[in-house]
């Protein structure tokens, strides 16, 4: 007896077959286009094939993450070590660019300004301070073996800084005109007033110029020098300006208290006077504030006049 075949699953296989057959064909390579079916499967399955793209790279990447910590991390150490190398060049740099500058003017002032003023100078190097008198004392790095004596007058292409009080064969010690201790012989350029400077306790760069005489006018903006009476320092060097003007307490005299010339919070090197004899500059041939010329305005160019620029009293060494 033969077995009968359903003629609904021959029809099924037979659709089944010849979808099959239409599919190969109008997948084939080269066609010029999808079919209508194609291009709607297409288009209902794009957008969740980007979302599963998507999801699928954020997985990859957290995935791979762990792995590549240990890479980032020597990675991201490295650049660090290149950022602090680049940082300490930078820095290294900045320091001989400013050493530079500091070292030009002090060999121009040796080499134009020292000459007119007929002084002999050593440079030296600030080696310290004195911890318990930061204001008042520095340490140079030059001493006996250089030329350096007890008692010579210490510089700066801006002005007075003090003066040697102790020698050794390498240092030498220097007081400041900004320690109480300090008396300096000075005169006012403009009012020609004589008094003395001295330091303020706990001030840096500010300094008092004291027994100014009562009856003589004094203006703020007035230039400051030495007046070589006392013998310890050089006529004409520039000590600092007016900053404003008192009675002292007793009365009698006035007092001006003046704004220094030298920067000393940034002393780092100075000259030495180890020579000197009194000479008249030319007018016009030294800078500010060494100019030559009697100013006539508080705190003009001038700062020496010409028959005073060194000293005609016969002061110095």
């Amino acid at each position: 007896m033969k077995a009968k075949v359903p003629w609904r699953a021959l029809v099924i296989a037979i659709i089944l077959v010849m979808a099959t057959l239409s599919l190969i064909r109008y997948t084939a390579p080269g066609r010029g286009g999808f079919t209508p079916l194609e291009a709607a499967l297409r288009d209902l399955t794009a957008p969740a094939g980007s979302v599963f793209t998507r999801v699928g790279n954020s997985l990859s990447r957290v995935l791979a993450f762990p792995v590549s910590l240990p890479r980032l991390a020597e990675e991201n150490r490295r650049l660090k070590q290149e950022v602090d190398q680049l940082k300490a060049q930078l820095y290294v740099a900045q320091e001989y660019r400013q050493e530079n500058q500091r070292l030009k003017q002090l060999l121009d002032f040796q080499s134009r300004v020292a000459p007119v003023l007929n002084m002999k100078t050593v440079p030296a190097a600030v080696a310290g301070r004195d911890p318990s008198n930061w204001s008042g004392m520095i340490l140079l790095s030059k001493g006996l073996t250089s030329g350096l004596r007890a008692g010579q007058a210490v510089i700066t292409p801006a002005g007075l800084v003090g003066r040697v009080v102790a020698v050794s064969q390498h240092s030498a010690q220097v007081l400041l005109i900004t320690d109480p201790r300090s008396g300096v012989g000075a005169y006012l350029q403009q009012s020609r007033s004589p008094g003395i400077v001295l330091g303020e306790v706990g001030a840096v760069s500010s300094i008092v110029m004291t027994h100014i005489p009562s009856d003589i006018p004094v203006h703020e903006g007035d230039i400051a020098l030495t007046s070589g009476l006392s013998g310890l320092y050089p006529k004409g060097i520039p000590i600092g300006r007016v900053l404003r003007v008192s009675r002292e307490s007793s009365g009698l005299f006035q007092q001006a208290t003046l704004d220094t010339f030298v920067d000393f919070e940034r002393l780092e090197e100075v000259l030495v006077v180890t020579g000197y004899q009194p000479v008249a500059a030319p007018a016009g041939a030294l800078p500010y504030p060494w100019g030559a010329g009697a100013s006539t305005n508080p705190g003009s160019p001038g700062a020496i006049g010409a028959g005073e620029a060194a000293g005609e009293s016969g002061d110095g060494w």
